[in-house]
Protein backbone atom coordinates (compact mmCIF):
# COMPACT_ATOMS: atom_id res chain seq x y z
CA UNK A 1 0.00 0.00 0.00
CA UNK A 2 1.32 3.42 -0.99
CA UNK A 3 0.97 6.39 1.36
CA UNK A 4 0.68 9.65 -0.60
CA UNK A 5 0.45 13.05 1.05
CA UNK A 6 -1.02 15.89 -0.99
CA UNK A 7 0.29 19.33 -0.10
CA UNK A 8 0.93 22.75 -1.60
CA UNK A 9 0.17 26.40 -1.01
CA UNK A 10 -3.36 27.73 -0.68
CA UNK A 11 -5.05 28.21 -4.07
CA UNK A 12 -2.38 26.17 -5.86
CA UNK A 13 -4.98 23.51 -6.85
CA UNK A 14 -4.45 21.12 -3.94
CA UNK A 15 -8.19 20.50 -3.55
CA UNK A 16 -8.62 20.26 -7.32
CA UNK A 17 -6.03 17.47 -7.59
CA UNK A 18 -7.60 15.82 -4.54
CA UNK A 19 -11.02 15.88 -6.21
CA UNK A 20 -9.64 14.20 -9.34
CA UNK A 21 -8.24 11.30 -7.31
CA UNK A 22 -11.17 11.14 -4.86
CA UNK A 23 -13.38 8.71 -6.76
CA UNK A 24 -10.77 6.20 -7.93
CA UNK A 25 -11.61 2.70 -6.62
CA UNK A 26 -7.98 1.98 -5.67
CA UNK A 27 -7.64 5.22 -3.68
CA UNK A 28 -8.85 5.80 -0.13
CA UNK A 29 -9.23 9.48 0.73
CA UNK A 30 -11.27 11.52 3.17
CA UNK A 31 -12.94 13.92 0.69
CA UNK A 32 -11.62 17.04 2.40
CA UNK A 33 -8.17 18.12 3.65
CA UNK A 34 -7.82 15.87 6.71
CA UNK A 35 -4.60 17.61 7.85
CA UNK A 36 -3.88 14.80 10.31
CA UNK A 37 -0.42 15.95 11.33
CA UNK A 38 -1.65 19.51 11.83
CA UNK A 39 -4.43 18.11 14.03
CA UNK A 40 -1.90 16.10 16.03
CA UNK A 41 0.25 19.15 16.77
CA UNK A 42 -2.79 20.90 18.22
CA UNK A 43 -4.62 18.03 19.90
CA UNK A 44 -2.33 15.01 20.03
CA UNK A 45 -2.14 15.08 23.81
CA UNK A 46 -5.73 13.79 23.87
CA UNK A 47 -4.29 10.38 22.99
CA UNK A 48 -3.18 10.08 26.64
CA UNK A 49 -6.88 9.79 27.54
CA UNK A 50 -7.35 6.73 25.34
CA UNK A 51 -8.62 5.78 21.90
CA UNK A 52 -12.21 6.81 22.57
CA UNK A 53 -11.24 10.36 23.55
CA UNK A 54 -8.91 10.61 20.57
CA UNK A 55 -11.66 9.56 18.18
CA UNK A 56 -13.98 12.23 19.58
CA UNK A 57 -11.25 14.83 19.06
CA UNK A 58 -10.81 13.69 15.46
CA UNK A 59 -14.57 13.73 15.03
CA UNK A 60 -14.90 17.30 16.28
CA UNK A 61 -11.58 19.08 15.68
CA UNK A 62 -9.91 17.71 12.54
CA UNK A 63 -10.64 18.19 8.86
CA UNK A 64 -13.23 15.46 9.27
CA UNK A 65 -15.23 17.78 11.52
CA UNK A 66 -15.58 20.24 8.64
CA UNK A 67 -17.06 17.45 6.53
CA UNK A 68 -19.53 16.29 9.16
CA UNK A 69 -20.65 19.69 10.46
CA UNK A 70 -22.45 20.58 7.20
CA UNK A 71 -20.73 22.23 4.27
CA UNK A 72 -23.66 24.48 3.50
CA UNK A 73 -23.98 26.07 6.93
CA UNK A 74 -23.78 29.84 6.26
CA UNK A 75 -22.35 30.28 9.74
CA UNK A 76 -19.27 28.32 8.76
CA UNK A 77 -16.96 30.63 6.76
CA UNK A 78 -14.88 27.72 5.50
CA UNK A 79 -17.80 26.00 3.86
CA UNK A 80 -20.06 28.84 2.74
CA UNK A 81 -21.21 28.57 -0.89
CA UNK A 82 -19.61 25.16 -1.29
CA UNK A 83 -21.94 22.51 -2.73
CA UNK A 84 -20.57 19.58 -0.72
CA UNK A 85 -22.78 18.14 2.02
CA UNK A 86 -22.25 15.60 4.79
CA UNK A 87 -25.20 13.60 3.45
CA UNK A 88 -23.08 12.51 0.47
CA UNK A 89 -20.57 10.73 2.68
CA UNK A 90 -22.59 7.71 3.89
CA UNK A 91 -20.32 7.08 6.86
CA UNK A 92 -21.36 4.49 9.45
CA UNK A 93 -20.13 6.47 12.45
CA UNK A 94 -20.66 3.63 14.94
CA UNK A 95 -18.59 1.28 12.77
CA UNK A 96 -16.02 4.04 12.30
CA UNK A 97 -15.65 4.68 16.04
CA UNK A 98 -15.63 1.01 17.05
CA UNK A 99 -13.10 0.13 14.38
CA UNK A 100 -10.78 2.96 15.39
CA UNK A 101 -10.84 1.86 19.02
CA UNK A 102 -10.38 -1.79 18.04
CA UNK A 103 -7.31 -1.12 15.92
CA UNK A 104 -5.68 0.88 18.73
CA UNK A 105 -6.66 -1.49 21.52
CA UNK A 106 -3.62 -2.84 23.32
CA UNK A 107 -1.17 -0.75 21.32
CA UNK A 108 0.70 2.37 22.24
CA UNK A 109 -1.29 5.27 20.79
CA UNK A 110 1.36 6.94 18.70
CA UNK A 111 0.74 9.44 15.94
CA UNK A 112 1.63 6.79 13.37
CA UNK A 113 -0.64 4.11 14.83
CA UNK A 114 -3.53 6.57 15.16
CA UNK A 115 -3.14 7.62 11.52
CA UNK A 116 -3.30 4.03 10.27
CA UNK A 117 -6.19 3.14 12.60
CA UNK A 118 -8.10 6.18 11.39
CA UNK A 119 -7.84 5.31 7.71
CA UNK A 120 -8.50 1.59 8.15
CA UNK A 121 -11.63 2.19 10.25
CA UNK A 122 -12.75 4.95 7.85
CA UNK A 123 -12.41 2.50 4.96
CA UNK A 124 -14.69 0.03 6.71
CA UNK A 125 -17.16 2.77 7.70
CA UNK A 126 -17.73 3.80 4.07
CA UNK A 127 -17.82 0.23 2.75
CA UNK A 128 -14.50 0.42 0.89
CA UNK A 129 -12.82 -3.03 1.27
CA UNK A 130 -9.43 -2.55 2.91
CA UNK A 131 -7.80 -5.21 0.73
CA UNK A 132 -8.78 -3.19 -2.37
CA UNK A 133 -6.99 -0.04 -1.19
CA UNK A 134 -3.71 0.46 -3.03
CA UNK A 135 -3.23 4.13 -2.12
CA UNK A 136 -4.07 6.12 1.01
CA UNK A 137 -4.31 9.75 -0.06
CA UNK A 138 -3.96 12.14 2.86
CA UNK A 139 -4.58 15.79 2.06
CA UNK A 140 -2.24 17.57 4.46
CA UNK A 141 -3.10 20.83 2.68
CA UNK A 142 0.29 22.55 3.02
CA UNK A 143 3.97 21.64 2.99
CA UNK A 144 4.76 22.56 6.59
CA UNK A 145 4.38 19.02 7.98
CA UNK A 146 6.69 17.11 5.65
CA UNK A 147 9.19 16.43 8.43
CA UNK A 148 6.52 15.10 10.80
CA UNK A 149 5.13 12.87 8.06
CA UNK A 150 8.54 11.41 7.23
CA UNK A 151 9.19 10.74 10.91
CA UNK A 152 6.13 8.48 10.91
CA UNK A 153 6.44 7.05 7.41
CA UNK A 154 9.97 6.99 6.03
CA UNK A 155 8.66 5.69 2.69
CA UNK A 156 5.93 8.34 2.30
CA UNK A 157 5.37 9.91 -1.12
CA UNK A 158 4.12 13.41 -1.91
CA UNK A 159 2.08 15.11 -4.61
CA UNK A 160 2.62 18.87 -4.56
CA UNK A 161 0.75 21.19 -6.95
CA UNK A 162 2.50 24.28 -8.25
CA UNK A 163 0.99 27.32 -9.96
CA UNK A 164 1.98 30.76 -11.16
CA UNK A 165 2.37 32.69 -7.87
CA UNK A 166 0.62 35.72 -9.40
CA UNK A 167 -2.46 33.52 -9.89
CA UNK A 168 -2.19 32.12 -6.36
CA UNK A 169 -1.97 35.61 -4.87
CA UNK A 170 -4.98 36.86 -6.86
CA UNK A 171 -7.02 33.75 -6.11
CA UNK A 172 -6.37 34.05 -2.37
CA UNK A 173 -7.84 37.52 -2.36
CA UNK A 174 -10.68 36.74 -4.74
CA UNK A 175 -11.89 33.52 -3.16
CA UNK A 176 -13.88 32.63 -0.10
CA UNK A 177 -10.85 33.23 2.12
CA UNK A 178 -10.35 36.76 0.84
CA UNK A 179 -11.30 38.26 4.18
CA UNK A 180 -8.29 36.53 5.74
CA UNK A 181 -5.93 38.66 3.67
CA UNK A 182 -7.65 42.01 4.06
CA UNK A 183 -5.44 44.42 5.94
CA UNK A 184 -2.39 42.15 5.86
CA UNK A 185 0.88 43.42 4.50
CA UNK A 186 1.76 41.92 1.13
CA UNK A 187 4.78 40.28 2.74
CA UNK A 188 2.52 38.19 5.01
CA UNK A 189 0.98 36.49 1.98
CA UNK A 190 4.17 36.29 -0.01
CA UNK A 191 6.13 34.72 2.86
CA UNK A 192 3.62 31.85 2.93
CA UNK A 193 4.16 31.29 -0.79
CA UNK A 194 7.92 31.65 -0.43
CA UNK A 195 8.13 29.07 2.36
CA UNK A 196 5.95 26.68 0.36
CA UNK A 197 8.22 26.94 -2.66
CA UNK A 198 11.32 26.47 -0.48
CA UNK A 199 9.82 23.30 1.03
CA UNK A 200 8.92 22.00 -2.43
CA UNK A 201 12.46 22.66 -3.62
CA UNK A 202 14.11 21.01 -0.60
CA UNK A 203 11.95 17.89 -0.45
CA UNK A 204 11.72 17.34 -4.20
CA UNK A 205 15.53 17.25 -4.27
CA UNK A 206 15.75 15.15 -1.10
CA UNK A 207 13.22 12.51 -2.17
CA UNK A 208 13.54 12.67 -5.94
CA UNK A 209 10.79 12.47 -8.60
CA UNK A 210 9.94 8.86 -7.68
CA UNK A 211 8.60 10.05 -4.31
CA UNK A 212 7.91 13.77 -4.78
CA UNK A 213 5.63 14.56 -7.68
CA UNK A 214 5.32 18.20 -8.67
CA UNK A 215 2.18 18.74 -10.73
CA UNK A 216 1.54 22.06 -12.45
CA UNK A 217 -1.95 23.57 -12.36
CA UNK A 218 -1.62 25.05 -15.82
CA UNK A 219 -0.46 21.75 -17.30
CA UNK A 220 -3.50 19.90 -15.94
CA UNK A 221 -5.83 22.35 -17.65
CA UNK A 222 -3.89 22.32 -20.91
CA UNK A 223 -3.95 18.52 -21.27
CA UNK A 224 -5.84 16.86 -18.43
CA UNK A 225 -5.92 13.36 -19.90
CA UNK A 226 -2.18 13.09 -20.48
CA UNK A 227 -1.51 14.65 -17.11
CA UNK A 228 -3.82 12.25 -15.25
CA UNK A 229 -2.51 9.22 -17.14
CA UNK A 230 0.98 10.15 -16.00
CA UNK A 231 -0.17 10.79 -12.43
CA UNK A 232 -1.98 7.43 -12.31
CA UNK A 233 1.19 5.68 -13.43
CA UNK A 234 3.18 7.46 -10.72
CA UNK A 235 0.56 6.52 -8.10
CA UNK A 236 0.70 2.91 -9.35
CA UNK A 237 -3.03 2.76 -10.01
CA UNK A 238 -4.92 1.96 -13.20
CA UNK A 239 -6.06 4.87 -15.32
CA UNK A 240 -9.82 5.26 -14.93
CA UNK A 241 -12.16 7.78 -16.55
CA UNK A 242 -13.17 8.92 -13.04
CA UNK A 243 -9.79 10.69 -12.96
CA UNK A 244 -11.09 13.11 -15.57
CA UNK A 245 -13.73 14.65 -13.30
CA UNK A 246 -13.88 16.26 -9.88
CA UNK A 247 -15.78 14.29 -7.28
CA UNK A 248 -16.61 14.56 -3.60
CA UNK A 249 -17.11 11.12 -2.00
CA UNK A 250 -17.73 9.77 -5.53
CA UNK A 251 -20.39 12.42 -6.22
CA UNK A 252 -19.96 15.06 -8.91
CA UNK A 253 -18.44 18.28 -7.60
CA UNK A 254 -18.14 21.57 -9.47
CA UNK A 255 -15.14 22.72 -7.51
CA UNK A 256 -14.35 25.76 -5.40
CA UNK A 257 -12.79 28.08 -7.94
CA UNK A 258 -12.31 31.61 -6.64
CA UNK A 259 -13.90 32.94 -9.83
CA UNK A 260 -16.76 30.70 -10.87
CA UNK A 261 -18.12 27.17 -10.82
CA UNK A 262 -19.21 25.01 -13.68
CA UNK A 263 -17.87 22.81 -16.42
CA UNK A 264 -15.67 25.51 -17.96
CA UNK A 265 -14.01 26.67 -14.75
CA UNK A 266 -10.91 24.63 -15.53
CA UNK A 267 -10.30 26.02 -19.00
CA UNK A 268 -6.87 27.60 -19.08
CA UNK A 269 -7.30 31.13 -20.36
CA UNK A 270 -3.85 31.18 -21.91
CA UNK A 271 -4.79 28.18 -24.07
CA UNK A 272 -7.62 30.20 -25.59
CA UNK A 273 -5.55 33.32 -26.08
CA UNK A 274 -7.13 35.15 -23.16
CA UNK A 275 -5.20 37.27 -20.72
CA UNK A 276 -4.56 35.55 -17.36
CA UNK A 277 -7.09 36.73 -14.76
CA UNK A 278 -4.42 37.83 -12.32
CA UNK A 279 -3.30 40.58 -14.71
CA UNK A 280 -6.61 42.38 -14.19
CA UNK A 281 -6.98 41.40 -10.50
CA UNK A 282 -3.61 42.65 -9.26
CA UNK A 283 -2.25 46.15 -9.19
CA UNK A 284 0.99 47.10 -10.92
CA UNK A 285 2.86 47.17 -7.60
CA UNK A 286 1.49 43.77 -6.61
CA UNK A 287 2.59 42.27 -9.91
CA UNK A 288 6.07 43.70 -9.38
Amino acid sequence: MKLIFLSGSRSSSTEFVHSLLDGHPQVLAVPFPMMFHYFWRLHGEVAQQGASALFEALRNKSGLAMVLSNYNDPGNPYMYKDDRTAEKLNIDMALFRNGFIKYLDGSMISRRNAFLAFYRSYSEAIGHPWDEVDVILENSHNTFYHRDILEDFSDACFISPIRDPHAIFASCRKGRFGYVYEGLAETSILMHLYQTFINQLIYSRLLGPERYYLIKNETIHQNKRACMEELAKWCEIEFNEILMQSTFANSHWEGNSAYKKGSDKGVLRAATGEQPRWMSELSTSEIR
